[in-house]
């Protein structure tokens, strides 16, 4: 008999299927078995706890209101219009999406381009720029004044900062355009509405993601701002690992500044990193994870400043946090982070022997992101330009093109590497040099 789609094992299929999950990841974050979630999805049990069906709505950055739940957090369900809808509405994860493995065998070794690389998205229009509209709209809704959102229940909140943080880490950088500043004015709105703890956490989480996006642009302004409304709104949240981020996001936008702004940058992480190791006891793995993050970030801080030595200390000291995580999930997302950061960080030392030597033992499938793979691309591209291997770093960029044009043409590290490119006397090994400018929207 067929099954009507309001059921709550159809919804929960669609959604999943959507996202492009497999039952055994579904169930991974929501702590059930496949077989469990396979059960629920064809009805031999019927799913009807509530509790469980709002924990997985959560997970899949869906409205309760998916499962026919009222959304009983604030007594609103959001606008009729469908304001809230746009906030929480997932595109498909392309997390695990095939990335080719070829693709970073180019980059790293730059053999070539002749390789069949697949199109894992559609390129961008080359008459955007995907940079400029972030820059714009984010700087509408944090410097132009109070922002104008509908205030919403704090599940539609979370489910809209999940979708957020997906379009972050699968690189949809229009979407995000669209769907940030909205979101940040509902939070502001929500939070004064309802100035409870677990709101403020996510105005938190919503301008640290900000904050993460301005890192991108060429603009360096606006997140130290976003980095500053997310630590003064994580101080009422009562979350110490959120304040611990938080604080994350602010060493980040110090670091930008330059040799002063990374000695401070340097100091915030460890401070907060310490923090969280002596008090940890009541999230042991988030806050260990967060306390692993904090040690990279510190690392590459160590590297702005020129000293190797710390810099070193500092991934070692994150490593040996990341193994006393006992989810292996968290584990292995800080191990990737410490191998992609020690890439950066060697490039920023000046050691491109290096930074290609760590990149050449990339592992892929560990890298949890699109948005991390392209980084790591990107970051290896640069090496190969201090190398004295423009031809390379221009193959790896294109590399990383193909694997996520979005990543390469909206960051400002890929648009000045372009700009040298496009300076340099061996030109005739680069055809195409001057196209990619332009889709990056490089300086000619």
């Amino acid at each position: 008999m067929q099954r009507s789609q309001r059921d709550p094992g159809e919804v929960l299929r669609r959604a999943r299927v959507a996202r492009g999950w497999t039952q055994a990841r579904l169930g991974r974050l929501c702590g059930y078995s496949a077989s469990k979630i396979s059960r629920w999805e064809t009805g031999d049990v019927p799913l009807r706890d509530v509790d469980v069906m709002r924990a997985l709505a959560g997970h899949l950055g869906m409205s309760p209101t998916a499962f026919g739940l009222a959304d009983t957090a604030g007594g609103k369900t959001g606008s009729a219009n469908g304001s809230s809808t746009r906030l929480w509405r997932v595109a498909p994860d392309a997390e695990e999406d095939p990335v080719d493995r070829r693709a970073f065998l180019a980059a790293a070794g730059a053999v070539g381009t002749g390789l069949a690389f697949p199109h894992s998205a559609q390129a961008a229009d080359s008459a955007l720029d995907p940079a400029a509209v972030l820059e714009r709209r984010l700087s509408t809704v944090l410097i132009d004044g109070t922002p104008t959102g509908p205030a919403v229940t704090r599940s539609v909140l979370q489910a809209g900062l999940t979708a957020a943080t997906s379009d972050f880490e699968c690189c949809q950088y229009e979407a995000l355009a669209d769907r940030l500043p909205a979101l940040i004015a509902s939070a502001e709105n929500t939070h004064s509405e309802h100035p409870a703890p677990a709101v403020a956490a996510l105005v938190s989480q919503t301008y640290q993601l900000a904050a993460r996006v301005l890192g991108k642009l060429e603009v360096g302004g606006l997140q130290p701002i976003a980095a500053d409304r997310a630590s003064h709104a994580a101080a009422t949240s009562d979350d110490p690992v959120i304040l611990a981020a938080a604080r994350g996001a602010v060493a980040t936008a110090a670091r930008r500044t330059g040799y002063h702004g990374a000695g401070h940058a340097l100091r915030v992480s460890l401070d907060a990193a310490q923090t969280l190791l002596d008090n940890h006891a009541s999230a042991p793995s988030a806050a260990l994870r967060e306390a692993g993050m904090l040690y990279c970030g510190a690392g590459y801080a160590a590297a702005v400043r020129g000293d190797r030595q710390r810099s070193v200390d500092a991934y070692r000291e994150a490593v040996g946090i990341a193994r006393r995580i006992a989810v292996d999930q968290d584990r292995e997302r800080v191990l990737a982070h410490v191998i992609s950061h020690q890439i950066s960080a060697a490039h920023r030392l000046g050691d491109a022997a290096t930074a290609l030597e760590y990149a050449r033992g990339v592992r892929v499938d560990a890298l949890p992101t699109r948005e991390r793979k392209a980084r790591v691309l990107v970051d290896i591209a640069q090496s190969w330009s201090m190398y004295g291997q423009p031809v390379k770093a221009y193959k790896a960029l294109l590399a990383a093109e193909r694997v996520v044009p979005s990543e390469v043409h909206t960051r400002g590290a890929a648009r000045r590497l372009v700009g040298d490119l496009l300076g340099s006397p061996r030109q005739a090994g680069m055809p195409g040099l001057h196209d990619l400018a332009a889709r990056v929207h490089a300086t000619t």
